[in-house]
């Protein structure tokens, strides 16, 4: 379980550090250009450059929200396959399960929590495709 667990961890990471690159980093230099311009505006008063600031962030601020959203429901769907999982082991289970009868169970929720973490891999692409869609907009 620990190499699943490793696989789709690995996954997640390359792909969070795919959008950085291509797009988080480009809407924070936007945001820290935007910035300095308020700041260089010496007709603003100080309430106006706050509201100038705040404008410039929004963009970072709504692209991590969206972001977090689409890492959250991810990590849901693969807890919910994972649970799903361990209700299959155990309803196969007698309480007076043989030491070969738990083996076998627990195999089975091995390859089971396996086939979890390769769908969700699997459907990684998908979701960096729908964030990068999501962020150019």
């Amino acid at each position: 379980m620990e190499h699943a667990q490793r696989k789709v961890q690995d996954a997640v990471t390359d792909m969070v550090n795919t959008l950085d690159k291509q797009h988080i980093r480009k809407l924070q230099i936007s945001m820290y250009q935007c910035s300095t311009e308020c700041c260089k505006n010496e007709n603003y008063r100080m309430e106006e450059v706050q509201s100038c600031l705040d404008r410039c962030s929004q963009p970072v601020q709504q692209a991590q929200a969206l972001f977090q959203q689409e890492l959250s429901n991810f990590q849901n769907r693969l807890q919910r396959c994972g649970m799903d999982c361990q209700d299959q082991a155990r309803d196969q289970l007698s309480h007076n399960a043989t030491e070969s009868e738990r083996a076998k169970a627990t195999s089975r929720l091995e390859g089971c929590v396996a086939k979890c973490a390769d769908d969700a891999v699997a459907n990684i692409p998908s979701m960096m495709k729908r964030i990068q869609s999501m962020l150019k907009n």
